[in-house]
């Protein structure tokens, strides 16, 4: 009886300090809002742990990590991609060494491995997502470019338009192509190194036809909005193909995934059931699986990849 009153009691307490916290956190929140407006606002203190980010973010080899990132559309700074890998391997070593019970050493080093092989396997699924947003994006160019031609705008400056008006990554790609013509770099070459740079069928039918209209003339507007109205329908299609085969793709994430997680399983019920897998019969298995789990990860997304 006594035990529950005291249980009562405590649960009372950590309620009321709960709310009492929040509550705290509503007052001063409103208090920084109110000092912002009366007083001027200087540069917020940052930690250690985020200057030490930015400082690895500006080294050479952030920079190129930067850029490869940007190129998989993965919307992160270096040091907060490096510190997701830091934390998950860590969380790695402790599921090799409670559920497998692998010694420290060993956990460690299957962790690194697993790590190495899980980023290139991102860079390796996501390698044309950034130029697959540019593609979806590209509609929205023509018909931004269209109505900016329309009005009675230059191309350079409908380019200006775009670079304001549309989300990333267009918005810096578009912004760079109209700071280098600003610069005085001519048209023409200044569109053929944005084609170089961004490659794809789309782009280069796009390029083509501003080239063509600005040579032979003709009515930009019109070409512009026709384009835009096919890729709106080819994107549509695209999206029909997606739902179509997204069973297929999801069935070969799965599929691989269900005999890990019942090695997982039976080595906790099981005592070293896991040894018997770094025999030399074991490993000869584990090979097979791997290459068998690889070829058909490839061959679905063969097959799923329907170009339109």
């Amino acid at each position: 009886m006594t035990a529950s009153v005291l249980f009562s009691i405590s649960a009372m307490f950590g309620i009321w300090g709960v709310f009492s916290y929040l509550d705290y956190r509503l007052n001063k929140q409103k208090w920084k809002g109110k000092t912002r407006t009366d007083f001027e606002h200087t540069q917020n203190r940052k930690s250690f742990i985020v200057i030490w980010g930015e400082r690895f973010d500006r080294t050479d080899y952030g920079k190129k990590l930067e850029l490869r990132l940007r190129r998989v559309n993965i919307i992160l700074t270096p040091s907060e991609f490096c510190s997701m890998l830091f934390v998950g391997g860590l969380g790695l070593t402790l599921v090799f060494n409670m559920l497998l019970k692998f010694n420290l050493a060993m956990s460690f080093i299957f962790a690194v491995i697993a790590i190495a092989a899980i980023i290139q396997l991102i860079f390796l699924i996501r390698k044309n997502k950034y130029q697959e947003k540019l593609n979806n994006q590209l509609s929205e160019v023509c018909v931004t470019l269209a109505n900016a031609t329309r009005s009675g705008m230059t191309l350079s400056q409908g380019f200006q338009l775009v670079a304001r008006e549309l989300s990333e990554p267009s918005r810096s790609e578009f912004k760079q192509l109209s700071n280098e013509l600003s610069l005085g770099l001519d048209f023409e070459d200044a569109l053929l190194k944005f084609q170089k740079k961004i490659k794809g069928r789309e782009y280069k039918l796009f390029i083509v036809t501003l080239l063509t209209q600005k040579k032979a003339g003709g009515n930009l507007h019109e070409t512009l909005e026709e384009m835009a109205k096919v890729l709106d329908e080819r994107k549509f299609l695209e999206q029909e193909i997606k739902t179509l085969t997204s069973e297929q793709k999801f069935i070969s994430y799965v599929i691989p995934s269900i005999p890990i997680v019942l090695i997982l399983g039976i080595n906790m019920m099981m005592e070293d059931f896991t040894k018997v897998l770094f025999t030399i019969p074991g490993i000869i298995i584990l090979i097979i699986f791997a290459i068998g789990t690889v070829l058909s990860f490839i061959l679905v997304q063969k097959v799923t990849n329907i170009r339109v």
